[in-house]
């Protein structure tokens, strides 16, 4: 078949990658593996060489950047009460990661109130492409954020977040 699965050589992350990097994605975690892979593995092939390579450093990039206790350390908790600036954002990835450049995604949605509400639903942290030591570094501007910089944003809760 084709795609990321146990098939792949990397049976053994599998209950990581599922707990750690599951999505929304149409076609499921296992279809958005194989896109991640294609777009971003591919092009690192000389540093890390195959499946198992690209997603055992993923993983290991997962728990030493903990962008989730990034947040929590600055004060920065999931609410659909509370709206943050990009500027403490911004702070939060430079304390806890040391780059001034991290990369948004948001999407849009309406307010009870009839206002258009941002949400920030993924951050990035671009990685140097050095075989000896994959290490935080700023994102290309150019790498462009989904988010209106100057606009506060959300963090929801997993908890109102239905599957």
């Amino acid at each position: 078949s084709s795609g990321i699965n146990a098939e792949s050589g990397i049976a053994d992350l599998l209950d990581e990658m599922h707990l750690k990097w599951p999505t929304d994605y149409s076609g499921g975690d296992t279809k958005f593996w194989t896109h991640e892979y294609c777009k971003h593995g591919t092009c690192c092939t000389d540093v890390l060489p195959g499946i198992h390579d690209y997603f055992s450093a993923a993983l290991k990039l997962n728990r030493q950047l903990d962008v989730d206790m990034a947040l929590q350390s600055a004060g920065i908790l999931p609410s659909v009460d509370k709206p943050y600036t990009f500027d403490q954002l911004n702070s939060a990835m430079k304390e806890s990661f040391g780059v001034d450049e991290a990369t948004y995604w948001c999407r849009y949605v309406k307010a009870s109130n009839g206002e258009s509400q941002q949400l920030v639903f993924q951050i990035s942290v671009c990685i140097t492409k050095d075989p000896s030591s994959l290490k935080p570094r700023d994102c290309p501007v150019a790498a462009g954020n989904s988010c209106n910089m100057g606009q506060p944003f959300f963090l929801l809760p997993f908890s109102v977040l239905t599957v």
